[in-house]
């Protein structure tokens, strides 16, 4: 029924006027009464519309009075009559009476009819109704600031009706706060945590079965999504003893309701595992019963389990809490100690969870407390031997287990088993950092390296073998130095007498290029043999001379000294402080880049490099470098900021090993985001927030655009809280903006390919059309019509299908070449 839906007086109005429409009938009366009390409990309290409620009521049972004292005036009237004229004076009495005790709007004018009233009977006016009166209109003057602020506010108030609820509950009156949450809900449906509010509220305080059910069942039909609602939903019929039928409904349905995270799926299953837990009796008599229920409880946990890996993989229950409850029900209720070690070996270890020491010492506390001392050695043993991220933690658990509960023998056999392990592990990650740093020094070289190429840097491991890096920069020094003093040794034995007095004297002509006589030699029998040049020799240096000076002298100086790398900020952190830019028009060049940073009053920037550039023209990415991190990240904030005409992306800049192509935005369930489609090309950014902004504070709108910077007709915008974008779907859903109907929805987008996905070979031209793609015809052996032909065109001869009896062949169409060859005879 509509009167149960949601708290409305029009609605309830309506339906007292289609029963007085009946009141003809065999106990009619009785029943237009039954509603009116239904209604005056449903919204009798709303402050502002219950009047009307009250007052047709009044109104109603009037007009019954009204018609008895006609009758009983009369002198012939009975006395039957005037005593029913009597009962019916005293029912309207007791509606005035009920009517003043409640705050509402209109109260002064109500006590006036009641004071006319009571004067036309001849009697006087109730002291008692006259006190409760003041009494009522005392506690709605508290109430008129509240109802101010929400006829003021622009809908749906839900901040107002949280004020007033707040109010409500410190008075105590729990069916006016019943009503006014019935209002909250009314303009505030797919509020989640307002129903969650009220659900509490009502297990908490007024505690009707009939009532809380009700509203938990009209709670998980607005708000399905909401997990927490179906738990408690769960819970509620347990403490009412509902039917275990009912509760595995409800379980169904929650399952079925579209949650979207494996955590919601997690919660769900432990709450209804631990209703069919206790519903086990295990101090009872009935064997059977708890034989047949205990296998109710065991087949939940494999289902369970079974179906988080289905869904979610291996990592649905990051922290193993469906198979840990279900290891400590067999040990604890069960007593079967062998099965719950066979899950923690099965189920968690082999898992994906035997490389992590915390999972082993989980394994371990369980052991000491429903296992034995043989059990809490082994389990710390082989943690010791599997355990590949904190192996140190398990060796000082095993030696505090030894101390307490070890002997001499026992104790020396586990300290040498795990030196022998740790041993190990301390080899392991020494080649490791032996690893990482040769692939170092391969990225290492002489140009500065690309920002987005990082060097490794080896873990500071115990036990790991990595030098410094001051260290192996003095060692590459001294090795190139050795290397160029025996290149000047050669040289000097092979080269011409006057070249080598030159060299020694300093002379200016040194620095020339070798002449033709010097650059070669004639041996005994005429022929010429290459000579050596001998490596140029520095210049002598002025003293005022800086050490890092640039231009021609640099050059010359770079030509003849082994180039020495020179410290430098580490590339990690030069990484942290360099952002990657892309997107950019080929014609765009740093200055402009520079002037997008610093238009965004972004400071601290370094350099801009694009890469590849030719000429005037760029690949269209680049890096830009701060010399703080604090900066490069400031500078992501201005990503998709236009420059020539095209939306700059700015990401984070990561090595060329760790680069992978990662889409920037979420692609889950957002509920305080919404997905706005078919908008007008036109409209921009400024408008969207004008529009959605009435209905809650808005984090972020974002036009969808092409690379080129051309809307799509698409837009997402973020709410601060969801049920302000719960109000946006209803309000907006539809709207027309200039010729267009808008779509608005929660963004839900559909989950991106994985790299190497193909289509499916059933994938029709329709589909491929839907999703956006062209629709083009394949050539032979399935090739698209782009792929070079190895056959030439003149070898290549089309089949023609054979002619049928009595059918003449068509002439062949011509082509331009054709026509063109017809023209020219």
């Amino acid at each position: 029924m509509a009167v149960q839906d949601y708290l409305s007086v029009a609605v309830w109005l309506e339906y007292v006027q289609f029963a007085i429409g009946l009141m003809g009938e065999e106990g009619g009366i009785e029943r237009v009464r039954s509603v009116f009390e239904k209604a005056l409990t449903s919204c009798g309290l709303h402050v502002t519309q219950g009047v009307s409620i009250w007052e047709a009521y009044r109104e109603f049972e009037m007009a019954i009075y009204m018609g008895l004292m006609a009758q009983a005036i009369g002198a012939d009237a009975a006395v039957q009559d005037r005593d029913s004229a009597n009962r019916q004076k005293e029912k309207v009495k007791s509606l005035f009476k009920r009517q003043l005790r409640v705050p509402l709007y209109d109260m002064n004018g109500t006590f006036e009819e009641y004071k006319e009233f009571v004067a036309e009977c001849n009697e006087p006016v109730d002291k008692n109704i006259e006190h409760q009166y003041k009494k009522a209109f005392d506690q709605l003057n508290q109430r008129k600031d509240f109802e101010a602020a929400l006829m003021t506010s622009d809908p749906p108030h839900l901040e107002e009706y949280r004020s007033y609820l707040a109010f409500e509950k410190k008075h105590g009156d729990p069916a006016r706060v019943q009503c006014l949450f019935e209002r909250a809900i009314q303009e505030n449906c797919l509020a989640g945590d307002l129903w969650l509010q009220y659900l509490e509220y009502l297990d908490s305080d007024l505690k009707i079965a009939n009532i809380v059910l009700a509203v938990y069942e009209r709670a998980v039909r607005n708000c399905p999504w909401t997990v927490a609602i179906w738990q408690r939903y769960m819970v509620a019929l347990e403490r009412t003893e509902a039917e275990d039928g009912k509760v595995q409904d409800v379980f169904n349905r929650a399952l079925n309701s579209g949650l979207t995270q494996a955590a919601d799926y997690v919660a769900t299953w432990l709450i209804y595992i631990d209703y069919l837990r206790r519903r086990i009796s295990w101090d009872g008599e009935d064997e059977a019963d708890r034989r047949l229920r205990t296998d109710a409880v065991r087949n939940a946990f494999a289902k369970a389990h079974e179906q988080l890996t289905e869904f979610f993989g291996d990592k649905a229950d990051p922290s193993a809490q469906v198979v840990k409850y279900w290891a400590f029900f067999e040990a604890f209720y069960c007593k079967r100690m062998d099965e719950a070690r066979k899950l923690w070996n099965e189920k968690i270890m082999q898992l994906g969870h035997g490389r992590e020491a915390s999972f082993w010492l989980e394994f371990y506390q369980f052991e000491r407390v429903f296992g034995d001392e043989n059990h809490c050695r082994k389990v710390l043993l082989k943690g010791v031997h599997t355990a590949s991220d904190f192996p140190e933690m398990i060796v000082e658990e095993l030696k505090n287990f030894e101390r307490y509960y070890g002997t001499l023998e026992s104790y020396d056999s586990s300290m040498e088993k795990c030196e022998a392990q740790m041993e190990r592990v301390r080899e392991r990650r020494e080649k490791a950092a032996g690893k990482e740093l040769q692939a170092a020094k391969k990225q290492g070289k002489p140009a500065a390296a690309k920002p987005g190429q990082q060097k490794p840097v080896a873990p500071k491991q115990k036990g790991a073998a990595a030098a410094p890096s001051a260290q192996n920069q003095k060692r590459l020094t001294a090795v190139l130095q050795q290397h160029t003093q025996s290149v000047e040794k050669a040289n000097q034995r092979k080269a011409p007498a006057g070249r080598m007095e030159e060299q020694e004297n300093g002379s200016g002509a040194s620095a020339a290029a070798p002449g033709p006589d010097e650059a070669s030699m004639v041996d005994s029998e005429g022929f010429k043999v290459p000579g050596f040049c001998a490596p140029k020799k520095a210049p002598k240096r002025a003293a005022n001379d800086t050490e890092q000076d640039d231009g021609e002298g640099a050059d010359k100086r770079r030509a003849w000294e082994p180039e020495v790398k020179k410290p430098r900020v580490d590339e990690a952190v030069r990484n942290q402080q360099t952002v990657f830019v892309s997107n950019l028009a080929f014609s765009t060049d740093e200055e402009q880049v520079k002037a997008a940073f610093h238009r965004a009053s972004i400071s601290g920037l370094v350099e801009v490099r694009l890469v590849g550039k030719r000429g005037n023209r760029s690949r269209g990415y680049g890096y830009v470098e701060f010399d703080n991190e604090a900066s490069a990240m400031q500078a992501l904030s201005i990503d998709r900021t236009m420059v020539e005409g095209r939306p700059m992306f700015v990401s984070v800049c990561r090595p060329d090993g760790e680069r992978e192509k990662v889409f920037h935005f979420s692609t889950e369930l957002e509920k305080s985001k919404l997905f706005i489609s078919n908008l007008p090309f036109t409209i921009t950014k400024e408008a969207l927030n004008t529009i959605f902004e009435p209905y809650g504070p808005l984090k972020d709108v974002r036009m969808v655009t092409y690379r080129n910077g051309k809307p799509k007709g698409l837009a997402y915008v973020e709410y601060a809280t969801e049920e302000a974008a719960q109000q946006a779907i209803l309000k907006c859903n539809g709207l027309l903006i200039g010729d267009r109907e808008i779509a608005v929805a929660i963004s839900n987008p559909p989950k991106r390919k994985e790299p190497g996905f193909r289509k499916d070979d059933d994938e029709t031209p329709e589909m491929r059309m839907y999703l956006g793609a062209s629709v083009e015809e394949l050539g032979p052996r399935g090739r698209g019509r782009s792929q070079v032909q190895l056959l030439p065109r003149s070898l290549s001869v089309k089949a023609t299908p054979a002619l049928a009896a009595g059918q003449t062949a068509q002439p062949a169409k011509m082509s331009n070449d054709d026509f063109r060859k017809m023209l020219l005879k």
